[in-house]
């Protein structure tokens, strides 16, 4: 077994009320950048995303697309599903850059009509491990080191 690097501490915010008014979201400002075919920055955004373990992909509402140089209309619609019981809604999938705990690291995210951000599972716990201390308000991350640190299920982001 590799030993990893040192876990980062993320503080997390306490605006985020669920229902019941006892827990935290863990979420966090975290900057986005579009690239184009040939890795060229075509804009760039920050925003506040909940951490999300349950969403397998990241999502940002549609008006994002834009400030990052990407144009929807020429993307197929891929959907999603979960929001709202039983309604699928469009949304259009664009692999984009996020820095997250000081690494940039290529994601897909899926441009929606509505939804606030969301960091979902691929790209951000493909590269690190994640503890979620909800007692204490904190998401602990840890980077992976090298490839040998990567679990079985990494992906590997495709060209745009």
């Amino acid at each position: 077994m590799r030993v990893l690097s040192q876990p980062l501490n993320l503080a997390f915010s306490h605006e985020y009320q669920y229902p019941d008014g006892d827990d935290c979201a863990p979420e966090f400002d975290i900057d986005f950048k579009g690239i184009d075919e040939i890795g060229r920055l075509t804009g760039s955004i920050r925003t506040r995303v909940l951490l999300d373990s349950g969403s397998n992909t990241s999502m940002l509402d549609y008006g994002w697309a834009s400030p990052l140089g990407i144009d929807v209309s020429g993307l197929p619609d891929t959907g999603i599903d979960g929001i709202v019981p039983g309604r699928r809604q469009p949304g259009w999938l664009r692999w984009v850059v996020a820095s997250f705990c000081g690494q940039e690291i290529e994601l897909p995210v899926v441009f929606a009509h509505g939804n606030s951000g969301i960091l979902g599972r691929q790209g951000i716990f493909d590269n690190f491990n994640l503890a979620f201390l909800e007692r204490q308000f904190r998401v602990v991350a840890t980077p992976f080191t090298s490839a040998e640190d990567l679990p079985t299920s990494a992906i590997t982001p495709p060209l745009l």
